[in-house]
């Protein structure tokens, strides 16, 4: 996981970097130069697709391992998470003056309290999305029906909330909402992780029993 992020910082940072000095081109043909509002949506892209390049359709466990994931989770996704946030502190560089003065995109590296709202919004967006894609992953076919709708939602959500976030001001509140939502989405992550490594082992338990009988 850790490798992923450090890969991940290198490709959205050069990605950040290209819209910025050259321009990222939208479907229409015209040309969008990063701002601090397109920061907030390019983070928010990060949380939804970090538990999606960790899926491995080759492997038995589709890539989430089927003991230990709940403690796997909860130590890789904050590492993830701070990996991440260190490569942002780049970020008001790149953006130089296309990040609006007083605004969490143009402070990550010069106020605390933009550099942690942009942590644990960065956080929230990860276990909440991580808890989605493996219900929908490791419960297939009911989980991917019971996951869209929640996945949905989390698309709209975080990337609304990343563009607000980086594009407001660096404040308190920010900070305590994506604080509180980052707390609650480790813990559904945890659960949910555990609940699927149980569920998982039960035919295994079953199938030793039979054979020792």
């Amino acid at each position: 996981m850790a490798a992923y992020a450090a890969t991940g910082v290198v490709i959205w940072t050069v990605i950040l970097a290209v819209g910025r000095f050259s321009g990222l081109r939208a479907n229409n043909g015209d040309l969008v130069y990063a701002d601090s509002l397109l920061a907030g949506i390019l983070v928010g892209v990060i949380g939804l697709m970090t538990p999606f390049l960790l899926v491995s359709t080759s492997r038995h466990d589709t890539g989430f391992r089927d003991r230990g994931l709940a403690s796997l989770m909860l130590v890789g996704v904050p590492l993830t998470t701070a990996l991440y946030t260190l490569g942002m502190l780049l970020w008001p560089v790149i953006l130089g003056p296309r990040g609006a003065p007083g605004t969490v995109a143009a402070e990550l590296n010069g106020d605390g309290r933009a550099l942690l709202a942009a942590a644990m919004f960065l956080l929230a967006s990860m276990t909440w999305c991580t808890a989605t894609v493996l219900i929908m992953i490791k419960s297939v076919p009911m989980g991917a029906l019971i996951a869209i709708l929640p996945l949905l939602g989390e698309v709209f959500l975080f990337g609304i909330g990343g563009g607000t976030l980086f594009d407001g001001p660096a404040s308190d509140a920010p900070v305590m909402l994506w604080t509180i939502a980052a707390g609650a989405g480790l813990v559904v992550m945890g659960i949910v992780a555990a609940l699927l490594n149980r569920h998982e082992q039960r035919p295994r338990r079953a199938s030793r029993a039979e054979r020792r009988s």
